[in-house]
């Protein structure tokens, strides 16, 4: 009897033995499959798939910091920064001599507006090498590093009024934006006999009239600071704001109707469940189907036909999807160090006229968003300095209810001349 319960016992941890290695070899094939399987779709592109097969992998091993990293990787790409900033600091506290950790974290906290984890990461990243965590790492780092600098701008316009157009028998142009979050601005004017300024929300409009027909000179020192409107994301409402002031950014305008079946049709397909969701789906869905590309268009129609356009196409593209989403929104005009000097935008020395976006959130103001990068919203780099928002009643066309900002690049204000105080 004692002989059979041993041969049966010995049967028996031999059937166990035999199962848990086959589960482990089944177990590792599965974790092969969904490497590669996530492997496949991100060289497809599909990086939002891509970060949930890596997402099923960190399930089966939760404390692989490699399958921690690369679903951190993948999530950023895929705009998911809060998840992408997590699984990173995860994989670190797992394993800590991996360098390119270290640079998955930075760029997740930068997109996620987390100011000062990106800078702590970016320096470590710095700090790494080129050696170590790769040149495209490093170069990347030192410019997040280099956006996030406080920035003192002395900038210089040279107008000319002759070139412009005039409202009730006065000439007009913008003024840099005073008293914002990330935003402050002193300026002097001379050439001018009679000068007004009018401010209505957040812009600041000049009207003059020219000292015998003259060159004006515009003299502003603009201070930039990083700051992040996480808080502002985290804590808003989901309500409507009923307000005149803000209703007419819900309604069509120069260039722009939420209203047509165009824009209609593509915003109901972006729709999430809350305006923030919404927004960033608009943003993930430009940055994988617009390219940019310089050329005239008529409306935002235009720009997802032909799939391209400049940064007023941007910008004008990304305010009809949210006000056809039922988020207010609206264009900005400002100028910007220049982005890519080897298309050489902008003469050296110079900043460059660009347009990008705001949108409204109920109870927390308008938040600033770069169009072109999903990484940007409620983060503007510190090279961005705002003049400018269109509203509904102004337009391109040259008479006098013709945008400010128009009139300013008209008079020769789109390349002013500027030197640059960095405080790191």
């Amino acid at each position: 009897m004692i002989k059979k319960i041993f041969i049966f016992s010995l049967f028996c941890l031999i059937l166990i033995f035999w199962s848990s290695i086959h589960f482990v070899q089944a177990s590792q094939q599965t974790e092969t499959e969904l490497y590669n399987t996530a492997l496949k779709l991100g060289e497809e592109g599909d990086y939002a798939l891509a970060s949930k097969t890596m997402n099923d992998l960190v399930s089966i091993s939760p404390n692989n910091d490699f399958y921690l990293a690369y679903a951190s990787h993948y999530e950023r790409l895929a705009g998911d920064f809060e998840n992408g900033l997590k699984h990173a600091l995860k994989a670190i506290e797992l394993n800590n001599s991996v360098p390119w950790y270290y640079a998955s974290v930075a760029f997740n906290a930068y997109s996620n507006t987390d100011i000062e984890i990106a800078r702590e990461y970016c320096q470590k990243v710095i700090e790494f090498g080129t050696d170590k965590v790769g040149q495209d790492n490093f170069e990347s780092a030192k410019k997040i590093i280099s956006d996030l600098a406080k920035r003192v701008y002395k900038i210089t316009w040279t107008l000319n009024p002759s070139k412009g157009v005039k409202k009730q028998g006065m000439y007009f142009i913008p003024l840099p934006t005073q008293n914002l979050p990330y935003q402050d601005t002193n300026y002097e004017i001379t050439g001018c006999n009679n000068k007004k300024i009018v401010t209505q929300t957040e812009n600041n409009v000049l009207y003059f009239i020219p000292t015998n027909n003259k060159l004006i000179t515009l003299k502003a020192e603009v201070t930039i600071n990083p700051y992040s409107y996480k808080k502002q994301l985290t804590q808003y409402e989901e309500k409507t704001d009923s307000s005149k002031e803000i209703e007419i950014y819900l309604k069509p305008s120069d260039r722009i109707n939420p209203n047509s079946p165009v824009i209609n049709t593509l915003a109901v397909s972006l729709k999430k469940e809350n305006k923030i969701k919404t927004i960033k789906n608009i943003l993930l869905w430009m940055k994988n189907n617009i390219k940019y590309k310089i050329e005239d268009f008529q409306n935002a129609d235009d720009i997802i036909k032909r799939g391209y356009g400049e940064c007023g196409g941007w910008s004008a593209l990304f305010t009809a999807l949210c006000r056809a989403s039922g988020i207010p929104a609206r264009e900005v005009w400002g100028v910007i160090e220049d982005p890519t000097p080897e298309r050489k935008f902008a003469p050296s020395g110079h900043l460059k006229g660009h347009a990008w976006a705001e949108f409204y959130l109920y109870g927390q103001g308008w938040i600033p968003v770069e169009p072109q990068s999903p990484a940007t919203l409620g983060l503007l780099p510190c090279t961005y300095i705002r003049l400018y928002h269109y509203d509904p009643y102004t337009h391109i066309s040259g008479d006098e209810n013709l945008r400010p900002s128009i009139n300013m690049v008209l008079m020769g204000g789109d390349i002013p001349e500027y030197d640059i105080n960095i405080v790191h």
